[in-house]
């Protein structure tokens, strides 16, 4: 039984050493871990990134300036001084809040580009408020929460 098992394993290593040898490039000799592939040709790809180097003063003057208006935003939109119980108020509200989490997006996309980990995370936070916003006046509007409220003034 032994000696057939190791007949068929070396018919089969016949096999593939035959098909091995029919691939382009094979090694003739079929040498195995002694036939290295030499790794340092594949070519290093750059991305689109400005990782490479340190952000400018001006880039993150930039960066701190998309953050900074969209915290603004997102503080003044808590003093709106119209109704946002129902219609037209309610629209322009919703825009506002949109703006914030707009805002938020677009300074931590810059943030995240130019490598400036404070910004980020404040521009993290600036989503998250946007959408807690949102959240706030959609829920009860779409049947979630336990009070009902319209989306049109009675």
């Amino acid at each position: 039984m032994v000696d057939k098992d190791q007949d068929q394993q070396a018919a089969f290593g016949r096999i593939v050493d035959r098909l091995l040898k029919k691939l382009p490039g094979a090694d003739p000799m079929l040498r195995g871990d002694q036939a290295r592939v030499n790794v340092s040709g594949v070519p290093h790809v750059p991305h689109a990134s400005h990782a490479d180097k340190p952000a400018s003063p001006r880039a993150r003057f930039a960066v701190w300036g998309r953050v900074g208006l969209g915290l603004i935003l997102g503080v003044v939109v808590n003093l709106w001084p119209y109704g946002r119980d129902c219609g037209l108020g309610l629209v322009f509200y919703l825009v506002a809040v949109g703006a914030v989490f707009i805002g938020g997006v677009w300074g931590a996309v810059s943030a995240w580009d130019r490598r400036m980990g404070v910004a980020h995370i404040v521009a993290l936070l600036l989503i998250a408020w946007g959408a807690a916003l949102a959240a706030e006046r959609i829920l009860p509007r779409v049947g979630y929460a336990a009070v009902a409220a319209g989306w049109r003034c009675s």
